[in-house]
């Protein structure tokens, strides 16, 4: 199967980059292959035009310290985006990464590469705007799963559903039911500081950039210009995967969490992660049907479900099921 899905790859492509996927492989063996045999049917990893087409919000300013949360005005209706300013200070993940990842002087933001090399440590590699890609990403995803632009509820579940949070330190596996862990302030520190990957892991990102792109590029004539932007959300969750397990430098095996991650999240339904109640009650909103915890506590090992009742949240559970298998929340049995 795997071989005719790569037949099927190349002659649809040329000889350029059969050549480079041989090579690849020859090289790294099968540990891209969920991505490389699945490149000729880009939509089952996740893609379409839609989400391809955010090149007006490629390069966000990355030292503006009055806009260091952009919005995508073509995806969110009306004046939406000033409402949800207002409660924007109130995201704990945001305020820790604001902190850690971008270095502040008496005369503001400073470049956080810079500030690696005057604190003495080989240049950091993580800054702010690639843990901002998470909301490009959320944003643009639960839009495209609503088939409609944003209104005020979509984006207090956006941010207020814990989805960042599960993404950062769970990694591909953020659908698991587990919220008694969470990044902390030592947590961003340590992203901030993780250095620059070496030659070897540099290597193996090019390429297989190399061979993505080449491959995406004849399906959206726009990829050229998405390419980074998922390339710094692919950094950002690499360092995630580092810091995790206590490296201050991301190795091949962090690139592989962070691929695995993101194209899983790329075909999740993220309108399932809805806003927590007890924080809407904190910031004097009201928990509507629209922004209310309904759904379901899954086991994905012997298939038993639990529907939730009104008041209850997944955080009201633990992350693993008395059969030994992994809690997930689900929004219906369908899917």
């Amino acid at each position: 199967m795997q071989v005719g899905s790569l037949k099927k790859l190349f002659q649809s492509t040329d000889k350029n980059l059969e050549s480079l996927i041989n090579e690849f492989r020859k090289e790294y063996g099968s540990i891209l292959d969920f991505v490389i045999f699945t490149l000729d049917n880009p939509d089952e990893l996740g893609y379409d035009s839609f989400l391809i087409n955010v090149t007006k919000r490629a390069y966000p300013p990355y030292f503006d310290a009055d806009d260091l949360f952009s919005f995508d005005k073509e995806i969110i209706t009306g004046g939406n985006a000033n409402k949800i300013r207002k409660y924007i200070d109130n995201m704990r993940l945001r305020n820790l990464a604001k902190k850690e990842l971008i270095y502040w002087t008496s005369e503001g933001p400073m470049n956080r590469l810079i500030y690696g090399i005057f604190e003495g440590y080989r240049s950091a590699y993580i800054e702010y705007a690639h843990f901002s890609r998470i909301y490009l990403f959320l944003e643009r995803l639960y839009s495209r799963a609503l088939d409609r632009k944003l209104e005020f509820n979509d984006l207090l579940n956006i941010y207020f559903s814990g989805l960042d949070k599960l993404i950062t330190f769970n990694l591909d596996k953020f659908d698991m039911i587990n919220h008694k862990k969470e990044p902390t302030i030592d947590f961003f520190q340590k992203l901030g500081k993780i250095n620059r990957p070496d030659q070897e892991v540099i290597n193996f990102q090019y390429k297989a950039r190399q061979i993505i792109r080449m491959s995406l590029s004849l399906t959206y004539g726009g990829y050229g210009s998405f390419a980074r932007i998922e390339e710094e959300f692919l950094a950002y969750l690499a360092g995630c995967s580092a810091v995790k397990h206590n490296r201050n430098q991301i190795t091949i095996e962090d690139y592989i969490t962070a691929y695995k991650t993101y194209y899983k999240l790329l075909k999740t339904d993220v309108t399932q992660y809805q806003a927590k109640p007890e924080i809407l009650k904190e910031l004097g909103l009201e928990v509507t049907s629209q922004n209310s915890q309904n759904g379901y506590i899954v086991c994905d090992k012997c298939g038993g479900y639990y529907q939730l009742q009104p008041g209850e949240s997944p955080d009201d559970f633990s992350d693993t099921c008395e059969c030994g298998g992994y809690l997930i929340y689900k929004n219906d049995l369908d899917n």
